[in-house]
């Protein structure tokens, strides 16, 4: 991660994970809390992610950003 003023990820921490809104195929995309589990060198993160419509789902090896399966930072932070 090398944009300035972003915070560095750490375990334990509040994100948001992008991800389609009902199945992998969906584009429409939707955002859920998660928590970082472990933080990668490059500064992709591995996730637990409460999902919008239920159930928590653990995510390996995501990069930051705002796309389809990325995850950021809650507004604020």
């Amino acid at each position: 991660m090398t944009e300035k003023n972003i915070p560095v990820p750490s375990v334990g921490r509040d994100v948001i994970f992008h991800h389609p809104s009902t199945r992998e195929a969906d584009t429409k995309m939707v955002e859920s809390p998660g928590k970082v589990l472990k933080v990668y060198a490059d500064g992709n993160v591995d996730l637990i992610v409460f999902m919008a419509f239920g159930g928590v789902k653990n995510y390996t090896n995501i990069e930051y950003g705002v796309g389809l399966r990325q995850w950021s930072w809650p507004k604020g932070v």
